[in-house]
């Protein structure tokens, strides 16, 4: 028995394969169709993820951008509306300090000063969610009433039923001026 020789082996091996330019240029085809074949499928991949995910979404917002643009006249329609509502809660309270003015001053015509006192009781509280809800605009004309207010309780408690009645008077006036004034707007 003949050993081989391992590295002669290998030396017919290589003698009978030569490196072709024809075995370089199927390896780099395979190698090339492989890489065109990767890129076809990431495209078809980003084709379908953007009809999959991108695609129902921009629909989605073109939707919601038409449903806002016919929102947006019922927004403004409705501030306008709020608007309106605040100027009839400052009327409110404008006519419940006239209720309780009156009430007073008919008390005080009457010569009951303690049910006339009574009757102006909540009126603070009243002028004061009247500036809450008038504003800044009318700070000048809140302080008038608080001042009148102040000047007829202390009247009804130093039982000068005429001061009192003239307050209550140019109190009732003033507001009579503010309702008119915000009804004209």
């Amino acid at each position: 028995m003949t050993e081989e020789d391992p590295e002669l082996k290998k030396k017919e091996m290589y003698a009978d394969a030569e490196w072709e330019p024809s075995s370089l240029r199927s390896t780099l085809g395979r190698w090339l169709r492989r890489i065109i074949i990767g890129l076809l499928l990431l495209v078809m991949l980003v084709v379908v993820a953007w009809f999959a995910l991108v695609g129902p979404r921009a629909a989605e917002i073109s939707r919601l951008q038409s449903e806002l643009s016919t929102v947006q006249p019922q927004v403004a329609t409705l501030e306008t509306e709020i608007e309106e509502l605040q100027t009839l809660k400052a009327q409110r309270s404008i006519l419940s300090l006239l209720v309780d003015a009156n009430t007073a001053r008919f008390e005080l015509a009457r010569g009951d000063n303690e049910a006339a006192a009574a009757a102006l009781l909540n009126t603070g509280n009243t002028l004061y969610q009247l500036s809450l809800e008038l504003g800044n605009e009318y700070n000048d004309t809140i302080d008038s009433l608080e001042t009148r207010l102040s000047l007829a309780r202390k009247g009804m408690q130093a039982e000068t039923d005429l001061s009192s009645l003239n307050d209550l008077e140019v109190f009732i006036s003033t507001l009579q001026n503010l309702l008119q004034g915000l009804l004209s707007q």
